[in-house]
Formats: structure tokens, sequence, C-alpha cells
């Protein structure tokens, strides 16, 4: 169990350990904690210096990989991110972490038909992730792709009716068709979530768009608009 434990820490199952690492596994705890320690202060830069032993010695490491993507991604070091999430995806290809992390990287940098890719690799495993579906419902709508934006978005509503992202990804969609019917959704919201700003925003907006005297145009939504798409927790 503890050599099991181990080749996850610092490698892909199947992988072999370098005939010249030296690291034991105090070692390696011992750079994690680090590692964590400098997070803590905001010293993102040291939080991946206190790695390098480690990485020295396995650079191929799924939780080794995952935790430096996280940490450059919360440094905006966001194409070395990318690079350790698929050294992660490498290392253990059916996992799920490294390719919700790319979604969130990808989605930053508005990279929403790539975000759309990868959202679909995810589905491929677990067609209902919560995230997944998430970040791939927002990645459509970003790209006008409103139908199946709407898809996902029922699809995940007929297992969470009262989850609030999806709900407003919901209203977002019919906002862009459907007026009243989003207001209705948006309302729905401020029950759950009676102080949910997004909600109130969008009904003061649909009002005024419902006003006979009103000629302005119906908006497409912005990415200023959107849920929570990305702004979850990541594994670190």
């Amino acid at each position: 169990m503890k050599y099991l434990i181990l080749c996850l820490l610092i490698g892909g199952m199947g992988l072999s350990i370098p005939a010249h690492a030296v690291l034991s596994s105090a070692d390696i705890q011992g750079a994690y904690l680090k590692s964590y320690d400098a997070e803590k202060k905001g010293k993102l830069d040291d939080a991946v210096k206190a790695l390098e032993s480690v990485t020295k010695d396995y650079p191929n490491g799924y939780t080794l990989n995952l935790r430096l993507a996280y940490l450059n991604y919360k440094n905006k070091k966001h194409p070395a991110a990318l690079e350790n999430y698929d050294k992660a995806n490498q290392a253990l290809p059916y996992s799920l972490d490294p390719k919700l992390g790319k979604m969130v990287v990808l989605g930053t940098q508005e990279r929403y038909a790539d975000v759309e890719a990868v959202g679909y690799q995810v589905l491929n495993l677990d067609y209902l992730n919560y995230s997944g579906n998430l970040r791939l419902a927002y990645a459509l709508r970003m790209q006008k792709k409103y139908d199946i934006a709407e898809k996902v978005a029922l699809k995940m509503l007929s297992l969470y009716p009262v989850d609030i992202s999806f709900l407003t990804e919901y209203g977002i969609l019919l906002y862009l068709k459907d007026l009243q019917k989003s207001k209705n959704v948006f309302q729905d919201i401020l029950i759950l979530d009676p102080n949910n700003t997004a909600a109130k925003d969008y009904i003061k907006l649909i009002d005024k768009l419902l006003t006979p005297s009103s000629s302005a145009a119906v908006p497409v939504a912005k990415p200023a608009e959107a849920t929570s798409a990305f702004s979850g927790k990541i594994k670190k």
C-alpha cells in the first residue's frame, strides 16, 4: 500500500522509479510541506522552488505536476500550468483532475473552443461530471452554441433542479431568446438565494426590455456576466 501511494505521488501507475533517485518518502513529504508553507505566505515562486528536488527526479509525476499546475495557474503563469496539466494527464490518462484544471486555465484565457474539446474528454469518462458540464455549458454559450449549451444545462438541472450555477446558465440562455421565461428563472433563483446579485441585475435588465417604450435590442451576455464556471476550486 505504501508503494502504491508513493507511485501516485511521484508518477503514474506503471512508471518506474528512476535508478538515480535518492529522495526518500520523507524527503518528498518535506518538500511538499515547504511548498504548502510558502503558498500560505503568498510566495508562489518559492512554493514551486520548494519542489525542485522532486521535479528533478520525477519530472512526469502525477501529483507533482498537478501541484505545479495549480501554483502556476495561481501565479498567472498559464502556459506553464497547461504544460503541467498535460504531464499529469499523460501520467494517468483516465484521471479527471488534470482535465478539469485545464478547462479552468483555458477558460481564463478565453480559449472556449479548447475548453469545449477538453470538456468532451471529461464527459467521455464521466458523463454527469458536475464541474465538467458547467464549464462546458459556459464555453458553448460563449461560442454562441446556445442550443447545445441549453441541452447541457437542462441535463444537469434534471439531476440538480435547484442548483444556482446551472439555473443561472439556463436563465442567461433564455435571456437571449425569451425574456419572460428568463425572468421567471431568475425569480426562482432569488427564492433560493435572495441576495443573488446576478439574478437581481438580470431582472432589472429584463424589466427595462419588457417596457413597451423600450426600443433596446436584447444584448448577448458578456463574459463579465458569467456564472461561477471557472471560479471554483481546482486541485492543488
